[in-house]
């Protein structure tokens, strides 16, 4: 018999421990005959007999399994399952608790990988750009109020999330945008907004002129250049 064999039929018997302690225990014995060979092999057996003889040593080993499971009661696996349980249920708690609970949690991917659920947003609205400002995405995602070939006051929506999923956003980083038209006349007015740490949900309002054709938003900050132009004529088709 091989160490291999032996510690399979040992552990076999092992019915009380849980399996990273039966892991521990298999590991204990592996290393405690190797040790014991590794001295035989030293005074001058060769490494087969070595090796036999440590096994031997260790003596039988279902009779050895059942001693070493009778220091585990049966209570003792379950209350290790129990704590196991606890923990997990303490980790999601508090992972909620860190996301801001755990609608915010889901509005997090949603925002991410659905960011026209529960709006009223038809498909004409919706628009597709992004720009990246360091690890943070702006994903512009929707012109409503629109009027082609008309002056109107249309709103922008998008959003901002951080490249890495759960890693924070820079929450300021909307106030530092410049938005112009094609004559420059753009005026950014009030609109709304929802975030936590780790998204930003925003709506800005904006005179349209008939003749505009695009949008230009620029980031220039601490050396810092990003820009996206939104293309009008595209908007509505």
């Amino acid at each position: 018999m091989d160490r291999r064999e032996y510690c399979r039929q040992l552990t076999q018997e092992l019915r009380h421990l849980t399996a990273s302690e039966v892991a521990a225990v298999r590991q204990e014995l592996w290393d405690h005959m190797e040790d014991h060979a590794e001295m035989l092999r030293e005074a001058g057996y060769d490494e087969a007999e070595a090796d036999a003889r440590a096994v031997e040593a260790m003596g039988d080993p279902v009779e050895t399994g059942r001693e070493i499971d009778k220091q585990y009661p049966a209570i003792w696996l379950w209350l290790s399952r129990i704590a196991i349980a606890v923990i997990v249920v303490v980790c999601i708690r508090t992972a909620f608790g860190y996301f801001g609970g755990m609608h915010s949690f889901f509005e997090i991917l949603s925002i991410r990988y659905d960011p026209y659920r529960d709006m009223e947003i038809t498909m004409e609205e919706q628009i597709d750009y992004k720009m990246e400002v360091g690890n943070d995405i702006i994903h512009f995602i929707a012109i409503t109020d629109y009027t082609p070939d008309e002056d109107c006051t249309a709103i922008l929506y998008y959003n901002i999330y951080d490249k890495r999923l759960l890693s924070p956003i820079d929450y300021n980083l909307d106030n530092y945008l410049t938005f112009s038209t094609d004559d420059s006349t753009y005026e950014r007015l009030a609109g709304g907004s929802w975030a936590n740490k780790f998204v930003k949900q925003i709506e800005s309002k904006i005179n349209l002129s008939a003749d505009d054709t695009s949008i230009l938003i620029v980031y220039d900050r601490f050396g810092d250049y990003a820009e996206c132009r939104i293309d009008l004529t595209e908007v509505g088709k």
